[in-house]
């Protein structure tokens, strides 16, 4: 069974930090290292003593050591056989730290999870990820590289309160200790390791290694052979839809529209950007926004998130531009911090972050120091979901009209779109 090395990795925590090249070799090869550093990786202002050996001869447990030279090189030799050393760029030797934050957001992403980045009380590294919404039922999602017994207790506390149940997301199997099975025991929860559910593909993005169900995982065979009273799921080229006990039918030649509404049902009541919504379903092949919402649209993790409803909407607003000189206010403070010890490695890597900070100023302030607005794209983009998602319901009223009706009165279309029915309806999807 295909596992992931990322996760594989009982070391892919340690203070201070790993070397560069450490990483490299820990996370084998098969996908972009570079971008991975740069989402999921953090400089650390040290070097490191020890990197991991690519012979790998046993001579001294596949480690070698680091020594700096005179003229600021580094030399990597073996200590069993110091002749046997070689020079080692001081880049690769340089520590990295995970960026637990980023990774909890794309661990969220990969496994749909809807997020609610809350640090649990005291514990520096450990995050409650956010909900998923089961046939109506919600399940609280945990997540952190090293669990301790401190920590399963609080979450367990946690839930005694709430009486929810609730996941557990570790990096391995090899997590599953005594403490981890004596919460799932008296919780009502489940693990999930990960290294056998996501790993990173070529571009360094996680997905499923295998076929991954929150259903499967959460329900009972009974439940699961239980036929819900509505349905609106994906089957193969279309989709089986249900509505209040009725017909069971099959949906095709409105696919884009589809995705658009599965998203917005498994949110009843949450209004949503509509950036998210387009993007959760750009993977369908006649997605016609992909022009509108690429992953490198203006202003990245600011823009979309922050837009008004209405015409004039600006790329970023007042608060994600503060954000953005502060990042860079705390950045200048380390490159001080870094040529004050004559780190220079570290200067010009932190240089190079504010430099891609006022990049992304650039995009959204213009040279008279002004917001800059999205032309129209974005109203494009909205009006273009509303007459999809209409095509699609339009093709649901010659089929089923009360589900039809429902969703006429119950879609709210805008810059934060979303399902309101007005009471409890639980879909399977």
């Amino acid at each position: 069974m295909k596992t992931s090395n990322f996760w594989n990795n009982s070391t892919i925590v340690r203070l201070p930090g790993e070397a560069l090249c450490s990483w490299r070799y820990r996370t084998g090869s098969g996908f972009n290292f570079d971008r991975f550093t740069d989402r999921f990786l953090t400089p650390v202002d040290k070097f490191a003593d020890l990197i991991i050996c690519a012979k790998q001869c046993n001579k001294y447990c596949g480690f070698r050591k680091i020594a700096r030279r005179r003229d600021g090189k580094f030399d990597a030799y073996c200590p069993e056989d110091p002749a046997d050393a070689f020079v080692i760029d001081q880049q690769e030797v340089l520590l990295y730290n995970i960026r637990e934050s980023t990774l909890v957001e794309e661990v969220a992403r990969a496994l749909n999870i809807t997020p609610y980045m809350a640090k649990l009380s005291n514990h520096e590294h450990s995050w409650k990820v956010g909900n998923i919404i089961v046939r109506g039922e919600s399940h609280s999602v945990f997540f952190t590289l090293q669990w301790d017994t401190e920590l399963l207790e609080l979450i367990l506390e946690l839930n005694r309160l709430m009486h929810n149940p609730y996941v557990l997301l570790g990096s391995s199997g090899h997590m599953y200790n005594n403490v981890v099975a004596g919460c799932l025991a008296n919780g009502d929860a489940v693990f999930v390791p990960l290294n056998e559910t996501l790993d990173f593909n070529q571009d360094a993005e996680l997905e499923h290694i295998r076929p991954f169900s929150w259903e499967k995982l959460l329900l009972s065979p009974e439940a699961l052979n239980e036929e819900p009273e509505n349905i609106f799921r994906k089957c193969g080229d279309a989709w089986e839809v249900r509505f209040d006990g009725g017909e069971k039918f099959m949906l095709t030649g409105a696919d884009t529209g589809a995705r658009y509404l599965h998203f917005m049902l498994g949110k009843p009541g949450v209004s949503t950007p509509i950036a998210r919504i387009i993007n959760d379903a750009r993977e369908s092949e006649d997605d016609v926004f992909c022009c509108f919402l690429a992953d490198d649209d203006i202003a990245g993790r600011y823009s979309i998130k922050n837009l008004s409803d209405s015409e004039r909407a600006f790329i970023a607003d007042d608060k994600a531009i503060r954000q953005y000189y502060a990042e860079i206010k705390q950045i200048e403070h380390d490159i001080e911090i870094a040529e004050h010890d004559n780190d220079d490695v570290t200067a010009k890597t932190l240089e190079r972050d504010v430099q891609k900070l006022y990049d992304e100023i650039d995009k959204v302030i213009s040279k008279k120091d002004q917001k800059k607005e999205f032309p129209n794209s974005r109203k494009k983009a909205l009006d273009a979901l509303r007459r999809t998602v209409l095509f699609t319901i339009d093709k649901i009223e010659k089929i089923d009209p009360n589900l039809s009706e429902h969703f006429k009165i119950c879609m709210k279309y805008g810059q934060l779109s979303g399902y309101f029915p007005g009471r409890e309806i639980r879909w399977f999807l």
